[in-house]
């Protein structure tokens, strides 16, 4: 998704990339706010992580034989380290995007005050 993000912003027009910016922008809030909730479950034991612990307590009361406990940690290690690699690929694509927004403006500007001047003559 990011690198999809990074491609269309280098070729979108100026006002287009200010849009990609805000909607980058918006995801990496809701990245930010994933973390925020699984902010309990960045323990390396996985006996301290409640997520981990809620997946096992309910694979124990449906009446499955096994937990999956080490499956159960895996799963929130993963869904961890990915937010926090997404949080890190979106904040530099949003970071990115300004930046081509306001290179992008400036060379807006410079065509206009050109076309502005050969108009003039």
């Amino acid at each position: 998704m990011s690198f999809l993000s990074l491609l269309a912003v280098c070729w979108l027009p100026y006002t287009l990339q200010i849009l990609a910016g805000i909607f980058d922008f918006a995801i990496l809030a809701g990245y930010i706010a994933s973390a925020v909730l699984l902010a309990d479950d960045f323990h390396a034991r996985a006996d301290e992580n409640p997520l981990r612990n809620r997946l096992v307590y309910i694979r124990t009361a449906s009446g499955e034989s096994s937990a999956r406990a080490a499956r159960s940690a895996a799963l929130v290690r993963l869904l961890a380290g990915a937010v926090v690699v997404m949080i890190l690929l979106f904040f530099f694509s949003t970071l990115l995007s300004c930046w081509l927004a306001t290179l992008s403006m400036h060379e807006h500007y410079v065509k206009e005050h050109a076309a502005d001047v050969e108009e003039a003559r």
